[in-house]
């Protein structure tokens, strides 16, 4: 392979992952769990929401 076609390809790679890190970011972020507002475990719940730790199920549930 060329030089130039490497060079390219890295940068592409690269691009592609800084993205993705953001993206997935971007989702947990939007995610709340309606039923936890106002519960005492609102604040606790919504930051591990945002890490990734709780995610909700297509059927309403949520799993760790």
């Amino acid at each position: 392979m060329n030089q130039k076609f490497k060079r390219t390809s890295s940068f592409l790679l690269i691009v592609c992952l800084i993205v993705s890190m953001f993206a997935g970011s971007a989702y947990a972020m939007h995610l709340y769990f309606e039923d936890a507002k106002g519960h005492w475990a609102e604040e606790a719940i919504q930051k591990l929401t945002e890490q990734g730790c709780i995610y909700q199920l297509k059927n309403g549930s949520f799993q760790c």
